[in-house]
């Protein structure tokens, strides 16, 4: 699977973690993401789907699906990077037990509003 190793979008690495209309602003450093990067779990927050979205291997369309998100199953993020088109939340869907990316935008709270260091 090259495209799974391809590297595909940078991300902020240092920073405080901001509310959701500001995640995109003042990167301090950038690093490589690549499709099977796991953060640490940063966010204790948890919250219900409100649509169905596609749950990846990295924060970009390029990385696998491995599962997806629907009306009411429980999420609990973990932090976000910036990723391809935008920020993108790591979040382990409780109901499903899958694990991986979700873009903010298809997230209730526009995702985690913790960054992943």
């Amino acid at each position: 699977m090259l495209a799974a190793a391809a590297v595909f979008s940078t991300v902020a690495l240092a920073g405080p973690a901001s509310a959701a209309p500001d995640k995109q602003a003042n990167p301090a450093a950038v690093q490589a993401v690549r499709c099977g990067y796991v953060p640490p779990d940063l966010d204790p927050t948890t919250v219900r789907a409100n649509r169905t979205a596609n749950i990846r291997t990295g924060p970009s369309t390029r990385c696998t699906s491995v599962g997806l998100t629907h009306p009411g199953d429980r999420l609990n993020y973990h932090c976000y990077v910036q990723g391809q088109g935008g920020t993108w939340t790591y979040l382990r869907n409780v109901t499903t037990r899958k694990k991986g990316w979700v873009k903010d935008s298809f997230l209730p709270g526009n995702g985690s509003s913790v960054f992943c260091r």
